[in-house]
Order: structure tokens, then C-alpha cells, then sequence
């Protein structure tokens, strides 16, 4: 589970450089910072947003969550020793990991008008964590996130600082 994630805002081929730049990834990138809100609660939201129809059928919430590919992960100098232990060999904490915000969930996002987000936010909400924050005021600063990026023509990445 994770604590506070950054949104951000670049081209495809700057993944590698974003990661690069944690944990002061919003001093140099556009984007913004959410608190409890993975992988697992944004595949919530895409749920909500892909409805079936005849001809997409419902996907299940963890092929949503595949979506969210981990493209990098950074680690941190000390080592796990719980987890060394069990695997036989030495493992490091993760300081933080980068994953793909899904280009689709991105555009469903934008194309959102207020009254949809009201809508969705509603459904939504239930699902996410009491230490996420409002669904409508996450969806609306989102909306804004989303349009932004496709405005530009970017992608959007989500460097997951690491909260275990």
C-alpha cells in the first residue's frame, strides 16, 4: 500500500528520467500529488468508466489493473532484512516505483463534463480510502490532469514514493 503518489505529466520517452528525479519529482515536472490512491483504487475508477456494451464486454478489475504497467523501480541503499531472510539473498527497500497511467483511462478522464464527474465521483467514492481524500475533488483535480496532458499531447506517469 502506498502513501503519497505523484502524477506526472511528460512525454513517453521521459520515464526514465522522471524516476531519476525522485523524491522531488514535482520541483521539476508538472503534475500533482495524491495521497492513498494506487494502482488498485484507479482500476476502481476505470471500472466505472468502461462500461460494457456489446461490443467491449466487462473487463474484471484485475485486468484493469494490468493496465498500470510498472515501468522502473528505485531502491533504496538499506537492505530488508525480513525479506532477505526469506528469500536467501539481500533485498533493498523501494524508495519508490514508476508506473503508466493507461492513455484510455486518461482520455475517459478528460472527455468527463461536470455533471459526469458528480456521477462518477458518487461510485467511486465507496471504493477509495477514508485517507484518500474527496472522490469528486480527486476526479475534478484529474479531469484537469488528464485534459492538460492531452491538450499537450503527453502522457501521464504516477511515481509511487513508497510507504510499507
Amino acid at each position: 500500500m502506498s502513501g503519497d503518489l505523484d502524477f506526472v505529466v511528460g512525454k513517453k520517452t521521459d520515464a526514465s528520467r522522471i524516476l531519476k528525479d525522485h523524491p522531488n519529482v514535482l520541483e521539476k515536472w508538472s503534475g500533482k500529488t495524491w495521497h492513498w490512491l494506487s494502482e488498485s483504487y484507479l482500476a476502481f475508477l476505470y471500472e466505472i468508466l468502461e462500461r460494457p456494451s456489446k461490443a467491449k464486454p466487462q473487463r474484471t478489475h484485475g485486468e484493469l489493473l494490468q493496465e498500470f504497467k510498472t515501468l522502473a523501480t528505485k531502491e533504496s541503499d538499506a537492505i530488508d532484512e525480513e525479506t532477505s531472510a526469506m528469500a536467501g539473498m539481500q533485498v533493498h527497500y523501494q524508495e519508490a516505483y514508476l508506473f503508466q497511467f493507461p492513455d484510455a483511462l486518461a482520455d475517459m478522464i478528460a472527455g468527463l463534463d461536470k455533471k459526469e464527474i458528480v456521477t462518477v465521483a458518487t461510485e467511486w467514492a465507496p471504493k477509495l480510502s477514508s485517507l484518500s481524500g474527496p472522490a469528486q475533488e480527486i476526479l475534478e483535480d484529474l479531469s484537469k490532469l488528464c485534459r492538460d496532458a492531452r491538450k499537450k499531447k503527453l502522457s501521464i506517469f504516477v511515481v509511487d514514493n513508497c510507504m510499507y
